[in-house]
């Protein structure tokens, strides 16, 4: 297998066996737009982001068609591949990478830059689908808050650039027959993979390539049959129509037939690019405009979710209709002239003799990754960059002393008991998430934790339903939510200490999934003798004190009424329904952090951060909340 002079051939690229297909171009249009839609917020979109799922079956396709062909006519380099791959990739990746960082100078308070640049190097080194699985769990940050989330679907990709070329090169050459029968047995066994873990390990499944290998599977399977168009005409006419209608309904949220959600997209792209030569139905994907669109998604695709991100950033609520379609525009726009700038003069060779050798690119690559970690590791070295603060506040946002969910939340809830001593004080029972916690700081930071015999449980928010303790009730949630909240489950029904309670305290990040069961709960611990059932309401702000400090500038009764202005709607439309609702007492924990309409404290009087996120409070918060709660009464259990 012979290698080509990488400088002959620098200019015009490799060369290509196959025709130009713009219809799948044209495809590429749909994906990206369908996906750009989604985030926006179009609600007809539900399940717009299943157009990274026709991504993954066009990029198994063309990988595969390249190798097989360039196998074929002794003309395949490893190196070649390679660089291609780097230098349609990586530029813009880095420009845009670049310019989040920027952004988040200006925008993103200490954890989420530090957050922030820690994605970016695992982004730089193809791992960003693992760094955003291993965060993927309840105490996550918001998907909004991460301007890197969406290079999940790169690091998919480039991990399949990273195994499929050698296999598919050995396969070629040694059982060059059989290849097919690989490539449908490797995507068997992702599929059969994906579709068992699906309902139990659904963040695996949508990060991890093992379980994305199917779909590239299925664009690369039609290397073999594509050349054979059907026969009539019509019949292709006819495919590439129901392929569309799979895909657009799919993204719709009209057609769910199988516990892997991106099988039926990808089953239609599948159809689309064997019949995408159809003579009519085709101009759907073929005319400038969508084939003009395609051309340039990749860089739409990078540019349009940090645009998301920093736009929605200080815009708590949801997007106006006409914001929703001016992000489209920016996305448009700003992708537009990433690929004219970045993205097609590196994969052209355009951008003069000193980057267009590899090596030189290779260098550039490695100093820009670098400069990368350099920049990540000052932040951290920095706190996130603290000086950026009014220098009021620095010192106690600092690392060691704005204390963390990690170092905090939990550290008292854990010296808890999870069973009552019965020595004589009143046994109160603390069901919850980590709210629940966060009341068990409150008594702590106000010497009300050795008052009463305290047993704890933990229950997660997705299982709020299970406060019934209803076999019933834990059967009817999703296998995943069950296969999550199981071990919980049976440790409160098996503990029973609802049984020997004096009194309950509820307290979660109360959602649609427990509201509607507190009057069932409530009235079974009744049947079950307890005198006293106590409900701690929601407590989720828009921002954090540090994310108002930051944007609002030096602290003054404005930063009050700005973070006033951005309360979470969801919290504060259960707290209501709690509030209406009867058989209990209410410990009303926002009362105390917002006393008004237009005033929700960011600070402490002494001018200590109350929220060290948008949920959970910092020491000082629990200690100065608490002493409120405790003056009121509110702790009389």
């Amino acid at each position: 297998m012979r290698t080509k002079s990488s400088q002959s051939t620098r200019a015009k690229d490799t060369p290509h066996y196959s025709t130009y297909r713009p219809d799948i171009d044209g495809l590429r249009a749909l994906a990206v737009l369908s996906v750009v839609l989604f985030h926006a917020g179009f609600p007809a979109f539900a399940e717009g982001f299943l157009g990274v799922d026709v991504f993954f079956v066009i990029s198994g396709f063309l990988i595969t068609r390249l190798i097989k062909e360039q196998v074929e006519a002794d003309a395949f380099s490893f190196r070649e591949f390679y660089m291609r791959r780097a230098r349609r990739l990586l530029p813009a990746f880095l420009v845009t990478t670049a310019a989040s960082a920027v952004a988040g100078y200006f925008v993103l308070p200490p954890k989420l830059l530090l957050e922030f640049g820690s994605s970016a190097v695992a982004a730089s080194l193809a791992l960003s689908n693992v760094y955003f699985f291993q965060r993927a769990d309840y105490f996550d940050t918001d998907a909004i808050l991460k301007p890197l989330l969406h290079t999940w679907s790169l690091g998919v990709e480039e991990q399949f650039y990273l195994v499929w070329p050698a296999l598919l090169v050995g396969c070629l050459s040694f059982v060059h027959r059989r290849t097919p029968l690989v490539v449908l047995g490797l995507g068997a066994a992702s599929f059969a993979a994906a579709a068992h873990f699906s309902s139990t390990h659904s963040s695996a499944v949508f990060y991890l390539m093992p379980f994305r290998v199917f779909e590239l599977a299925m664009g690369a399977g039609l290397v073999w049959s594509a050349p054979y168009q059907l026969r009539p005409a019509g019949l292709r006419e006819f495919g590439l129509v129901a392929g569309l209608a799979l895909i657009v309904l799919s993204m719709l949220g009209k057609l769910k037939v199988s516990e892997v959600p991106g099988l039926v997209p990808s089953l239609g792209t599948m159809l689309v690019i064997q019949c995408g030569t159809a003579r009519h139905a085709g101009q759907i994907l073929r005319n400038k405009l969508a084939v003009g669109i395609g051309i340039i998604s990749y860089s739409i695709y990078l540019v349009h979710w940090p645009l998301v991100v920093y736009l929605k950033y200080d815009k708590f609520e949801d997007f106006s209709t006409l914001e929703r379609w001016f992000l489209v525009g920016a996305a448009l726009f700003c992708g537009g002239l990433l690929y004219t700038l970045v993205e097609k003069p590196f994969r052209r060779g355009q951008v003069g003799a000193a980057l267009c050798s590899d090596r030189s690119f290779v260098i550039g690559y490695l100093t820009a990754l670098a400069c990368v970690m350099g920049v990540t590791a000052h932040m951290r070295w920095q706190g996130g960059w603290l000086w950026r603060y009014p220098e009021a506040i620095r010192a106690q946002i600092q690392a060691e002393r704005l204390k963390s969910y990690e170092s905090y939340t939990f550290a008292a809830y854990r010296k808890t008991r999870h069973a009552f001593v019965f020595d004589g004080r009143r046994r109160v029972f603390i069901l919850g998430d980590s709210q629940s916690a966060d009341l068990v700081n409150m008594l702590a930071e106000t010497g009300r934790l050795g008052v009463y015999d305290l047993a704890t449980a933990v229950v997660d928010m997705q299982c709020q339903a299970l406060i019934t303790l209803d076999r019933a009730q834990f059967e009817a949630l999703s296998k995943e939510d069950q296969a999550a909240c199981g071990e919980q489950f049976r440790a409160v029904v098996e503990g029973d200490l609802v049984a020997t309670a004096q009194s309950v305290v509820l307290a979660f990040n109360w959602t649609d999934r427990g509201v509607p069961f507190i009057d069932r709960a409530v009235a079974d611990y009744r049947r079950r003798g307890v005198e006293k059932v106590f409900v701690v309401n929601g407590k989720q702000q828009g921002y954090s004190g540090a994310d108002v400090v930051l944007h609002f500038g030096p602290l003054s009764g404005g930063a009050d009424a700005f973070s006033a202005s951005k309360k979470n709607p969801i919290t504060w439309s259960a707290n209501a329904r709690l509030a209406a609702m009867q058989g209990f007492t209410v410990i009303d924990v926002m009362s105390k952090v917002c006393p008004g309409p237009d005033v929700c404290h960011v600070v402490t009087p002494d001018q200590n951060i109350i929220f060290f996120d948008r949920a959970h409070f910092t020491p000082a918060g629990a200690r100065y909340i608490g002493r409120l709660l405790l003056e009121s009464g509110a702790f009389t259990f």
